[in-house]
């Protein structure tokens, strides 16, 4: 596996989704009860911020009757952090600064903090290696699968858990349009129908689905997904993003071939392909024939599938003699 794949090698890591935790080298340490974790997590979403000790009485009683001992009560148990921390190797991220406090960890070792960065590192992959850029989004996604702050509610709390869970949604597209532009579509198109089932009103997510299903031969599906989202909007076509409908038009026009040289075929796909021809990939100079036995070439495009194209998977046909 490359390296640019491999995680932060960091022995102790920092978790506050689906967990409230560290772990070294996978096996938990213990922060200590509820409260510490709370204190804990509140300070790691801050991300080297001072929080104030009446703000963190606040969020960590939340829902409770503040007891008039809180404030000794979370200056003790922030001693217990820091002894955990210092015992972890992050002696010193936890410092008391003018009554509150504050938490500096490594990025590289928070796992939302992780998954931003190597969200940002694909970026810089994208246009190169869309397959790389793939990569490096699941791997980011897969170090904040789960709920994010588990256990804790009040607004700073939910706030955060929605400002991930965006991040999140937002990575997954990135996930998926560098997936097609890898040529992936037969590999993601169960996720893409999963994730187009839970967020039906998702027009980005439902032109990658497009995509991906003219990209394996199923274009009558391609077509049906466009209407279903034209039916979901009061105002109908009015509502639709016209990248979408240009993906739409793509297919229901026959300008986009998948996986036939036979002019205005468009259901037929290799075994085993994703919606372009072994023989003709992109860039390739053999000729197809026809079943009149004339010779015709496949103009292949690249389409930046966020343009509203069909990325690498249509075949826009050029028959020439």
């Amino acid at each position: 596996m490359s390296s640019e794949l491999v995680a932060s090698t960091e022995d102790v890591t920092v978790h506050v989704v689906n967990t409230i935790e560290l772990r070294r080298g996978g096996t938990p340490i213990r922060i200590g009860a509820s409260k510490h974790q709370a204190i804990f997590a509140y300070l790691a979403i801050a991300e080297g911020s001072r929080i104030s000790r009446g703000e963190l009485v606040e969020r960590v009683w939340d829902g409770e009757e503040i007891p008039l001992w809180a404030d000794a009560d979370l200056q003790r148990k922030a001693r217990d952090i820091k002894k955990v921390l210092a015992g972890a190797g992050f002696d010193g991220s936890l410092t008391h600064v003018a009554k509150g406090y504050r938490l500096e960890l490594p990025p590289s070792a928070v796992d939302f903090l992780r998954f931003r960065t190597l969200v940002s590192e694909a970026g810089g992959h994208a246009d190169r290696d869309p397959g790389l850029a793939a990569d490096l989004v699941q791997q980011a996604l897969d170090l904040v699968a789960g709920r994010p702050l588990p256990g804790l509610g009040g607004a700073k709390a939910e706030a955060f858990r929605q400002g991930l869970v965006e991040e999140r949604r937002l990575a997954g597209l990135k996930l998926e349009r560098w997936s097609l532009e890898a040529g992936r579509a037969r590999e993601r198109l169960p996720m893409l129908q999963q994730a187009r089932a839970e967020h039906p009103d998702d027009q980005e997510l439902a032109r990658y689905l497009m995509n991906a299903l003219a990209a394996v031969g199923r274009p009558g599906e391609a077509l049906s997904v466009y209407d279903q989202v034209v039916a979901r909007f009061p105002r109908g076509k009015a509502s639709i993003d016209p990248k979408l409908t240009a993906v739409r038009d793509r297919i229901r026009d026959g300008a986009v071939r998948v996986g036939s040289a036979e002019p205005g075929s468009a259901d037929e796909t290799p075994e085993g392909g994703d919606g372009v021809p072994e023989a003709d990939a992109p860039g390739s100079e053999s000729p197809r024939r026809s079943r009149s036995g004339e010779s015709h070439h496949h103009e292949y495009h690249r389409i930046d599938i966020s343009d509203g194209g069909v990325g690498q998977f249509g075949i826009v046909n050029n028959w020439s003699r």
